[in-house]
């Protein structure tokens, strides 16, 4: 759901330039705002569809129903592993993708783990 703390911070700026020197891409607005409302309705059928659940049978529903949404365990690569690896971070859940790329991470030795820091610093915040 969008933060309304962006919202403030948005409202403070007096021009189109103040908003781009802010950080906001006022051309992209329409569509995040249409995406947030798309979000609030999926939520809000989510929400409808549980009410009638029994309480103590909520959480493990919901639990279950995120467990078949993971992108589950990457599969092996035969040849082309960078391109294996992309395919399975798109579907992959963003604690998947992190306890994924913290356990690797783990693994490398030094001179991997030094290499893999400078590759993420050029590439800057995706």
């Amino acid at each position: 759901m969008p933060q309304h703390s962006t919202a403030r911070a948005l409202a403070g700026c007096q021009s189109a330039s103040d908003a781009a020197r802010a950080g906001f891409d006022l051309a992209a607005w329409p569509g995040d705002l249409d995406r947030a409302l798309r979000l609030e309705l999926a939520a809000r059928r989510v929400l409808a569809a549980l009410a009638p659940c029994p309480p103590a049978d909520r959480l493990a529903l919901v639990e279950f129903c995120l467990d078949a949404l993971r992108a589950g365990a990457p599969i092996p690569a035969f040849g082309r592993v960078m391109a294996e690896a992309r395919h399975w971070a798109e579907f992959a859940s963003r604690t998947e993708l992190k306890a994924y790329a913290a356990a690797c991470f783990s693994r490398l030795g030094a001179a991997d783990q030094a290499a893999f820091l400078r590759f993420a610093d050029e590439r800057g915040a995706a």
